[in-house]
């Protein structure tokens, strides 16, 4: 399944059953071999978490002296990560 904004590179391959979480970038030419979680940007093969992506699709940037606070630098949304998950900022 591949959840709501998510984005699939040219040549990625997911091997079922896989879930993509939403708003996960998932590289071109990745091997998907476990579930994405939301936000995540994923690489290689087998693909790895390489870092997070907003809703605009740019790559996230740590907030200096906030440590799992990410920040959009285009849109300025902010996520806070817990437990290896990424969730916006109400």
């Amino acid at each position: 399944m591949v959840g709501e904004g998510a984005s699939l590179g040219a040549r990625s391959v997911c091997v079922a059953p896989v879930r993509v979480g939403r708003w996960a970038l998932v590289a071109a030419g990745a091997v998907v071999t476990r579930d994405v979680p939301d936000f995540a940007l994923v690489a290689g093969v087998p693909a790895r978490r390489v870092g997070w992506v907003g809703r605009a699709g740019v790559r996230l940037v740590e907030r200096e002296g906030e440590p799992g606070c990410w920040e959009c630098p285009e849109t300025g949304e902010r996520y806070d990560e817990k437990d290896g998950e990424l969730v916006p900022r109400v």
